[in-house]
C-alpha cells in the first residue's frame, strides 16, 4: 500500500465526522419561531418582529406564529397592529379562550374601554370567572351602565366566594337606583354568609337603607340586635346613630340613644344623644343634657365639650359658650369656633369676652383679619386695629360683606377715604346679598 493511499484512508474518517458535525449543527440551529422566541427572551423585540414578520407574509397564518407576531407587536409598541392580528385569528376561531384573553389584554393596555367589555363579554359567557365579572362591573360603573353593573354584581355575590367590597357595591347601588330596600336585603345575606365580614360602619349603611326604605323598626331592632352584649358599647352605639343621622332620621337616633343613656354613663354615648336630639329640633334639650355631664371628665369628653360650645354658640348665648369654651380649654378650641366666638361677642358688645379672646393672641385669629382689625378697635386698641385693617385690605378679593365690615372700621379710624372706596367696591360687586345693601347706605 503506497503512502498517499495510506494517508487518504486516514482523512476519510476525519472528513466524514467533520461532515457529520456541521450537519448536526445546522440540524441544531433554531430556525423561525423557536429563534423569534429566543430573540424575544433576549429583549430583543425587534430582531424576533422581523423574523415572525417574514414567516406570516411567505404563508405561515399558523395561531402559533399569529400568535406570536401579536406579542412582538405589542412589545414594540404597536398595540393596535397586535389587535388587528388577534382579532383576524378570533374571527377563524371565535371560541378560543386563549385568543380572546390575549386580545383583552391588549385593549386593556390600549384603554379600549368599550372593545375590553365586550371581549371579557364573550370571555365570561365561555369561561365564567369571578375575576372577570368583577372587572366587568368596574367597568360598567365606569361608562355609567348601572343597570348592567347591577346585573353583574348580582351574579358575583350569588357565589359564596364574593368579596364583602362586592355587597357593599351591591347593596350601594341598588340604594342609587331607588330601591334602598334591596340594598339592606343584600347586606343582611352578607351578615349571614360572612359574619366575619360585618363591622359597625356595614350595620350603620344597613340602617341607612332600611330607614330610607321606610322602615323604621326593622332599622331600630337591628341597632339594638348590633350592640347586645358588645363591650364597645358607647362608641359603638354612637357610630350607628351618626349612621342615623347621617341619613336623615336623627329621630331614629334618639330613639336608640335615649334608653342606652339612662343605663351606661359616658361621654362619648351622651354627646351623640346630644347630637342627634339638636338634629332632631331640640338643641335646647340637647344643650341641657351635656350641661349635666360631670366636670371631673372632661378630658375623656372632647366631642361632648365641641358640642356643647357648637350648640352654645348656634342658641346665640355667649355666657354659655365662654363657658363652653373655657371646659373644653381655650388653647384645645378650633380657630374656627373661636372666630363665631369673636363675631358674637362684638354683636354683643361684651368687652369681657373679647378682652378674653384677644388674651390668646394674635396668632389665634389671623383666619379673618378684617375679624381681628373689628376685635382691637373694639377694645380701644387703635394701632392694632390699623394694622389688622392693612392687612385685611390685601386680601378682600370675592368678599363683599367683609369689605363693607372693613368700611366701617376704617371710617371709625378716621379715614373716610378709604372707607369710601371699600364700600365703593362693595356695592358694585355682584356677590354683595341684596340685604347687606342698608348697611352699606348707613355708612354712606
Amino acid at each position: 500500500m503506497t503512502a498517499l493511499a495510506l494517508q487518504s484512508r486516514t482523512r476519510l474518517p476525519i472528513v466524514l465526522f467533520g461532515l457529520a458535525a456541521a450537519a448536526a449543527s445546522l440540524a441544531l440551529m433554531p430556525r423561525g419561531q423557536e429563534l423569534a422566541q429566543m430573540h424575544l427572551e433576549a429583549g430583543d423585540t425587534r430582531q424576533a418582529l422581523a423574523i415572525l414578520e417574514a414567516r406570516l407574509a411567505a404563508g405561515d397564518r399558523s395561531s402559533a406564529t399569529i400568535a406570536a407576531v401579536a406579542r412582538a407587536r405589542a412589545g414594540t409598541g404597536d398595540l393596535a397592529g397586535a389587535a388587528r392580528l388577534l382579532e383576524e385569528l378570533l374571527a377563524a376561531r371565535p371560541r378560543d379562550a386563549a385568543v380572546l384573553s390575549a386580545l383583552a389584554e391588549l385593549q386593556r393596555r390600549a384603554g379600549q374601554t368599550e372593545a375590553l367589555v365586550r371581549s371579557l363579554e364573550r370571555l365570561q359567557a365561555l369561561a365564567p370567572d369571578d375575576r372577570r365579572l368583577r372587572e366587568l362591573a368596574q367597568l360598567y360603573a365606569a361608562s355609567g351602565r348601572r343597570p348592567d353593573q347591577r346585573l353583574a354584581l348580582r351574579r358575583l355575590v350569588e357565589h359564596r366566594a364574593a368579596e364583602v367590597a362586592d355587597y357593599l357595591a351591591l347593596a350601594r347601588l341598588e340604594a342609587a337606583l331607588e330601591d334602598p330596600a334591596a340594598g339592606a336585603a343584600v347586606l343582611r345575606t352578607l351578615a349571614q354568609r360572612r359574619p366575619q365580614g360585618v363591622d359597625t360602619s356595614i350595620v350603620g349603611l344597613e340602617l341607612q337603607l332600611l330607614a330610607a326604605a321606610g322602615q323604621a323598626e326593622p332599622a331600630l331592632l337591628r341597632a339594638r340586635d348590633w350592640l347586645r352584649g358588645r363591650s364597645d358599647l358607647a362608641e359603638a352605639a354612637a357610630q350607628l346613630a351618626g349612621s342615623l343621622g347621617a341619613g336623615g332620621r336623627p329621630e331614629l337616633a334618639v330613639a336608640l340613644l335615649r334608653p342606652l343613656a339612662e343605663t351606661v354613663a359616658g361621654p362619648r354615648l351622651v354627646a351623640a344623644l346630644a347630637q342627634a336630639e339638636s338634629d332632631a329640633g331640640n338643641p335646647a334639650a340637647a344643650l341641657a343634657r351635656l350641661e349635666r355631664l360631670d366636670p371631673e371628665g372632661e378630658g375623656a369628653a372632647r366631642p361632648a365639650a365641641l358640642l356643647r360650645l357648637r350648640l352654645a354658640l348656634a342658641s346665640g348665648d355667649l355666657g354659655q359658650a365662654m363657658a363652653a369654651a373655657g371646659r373644653l380649654g381655650w388653647a384645645e378650641t378650633p380657630e374656627e369656633l373661636l372666630q363665631r366666638l369673636a363675631a358674637r361677642a362684638l354683636a354683643d358688645r361684651d368687652a369681657a369676652a373679647l378682652r378674653r379672646i384677644a388674651d390668646l393672641g394674635a396668632a389665634r385669629l389671623v383666619g379673618p383679619p378684617v375679624l381681628a382689625a373689628r376685635l382691637w378697635l373694639a377694645l380701644g386698641e387703635r394701632e392694632a386695629a390699623r394694622g389688622w385693617s392693612e392687612r385685611a385690605a390685601a386680601a378682600l378679593a370675592g368678599q363683599p360683606e367683609q369689605a363693607m365690615q372693613l368700611a366701617e372700621v376704617e371710617l371709625a379710624l378716621g379715614r373716610p377715604d378709604r372707607a369710601a372706596g371699600l364700600l365703593l367696591g362693595a356695592i358694585g360687586d355682584p356677590a354683595l346679598p341684596p340685604a347687606a345693601l342698608r348697611p352699606a347706605a348707613g355708612l354712606l
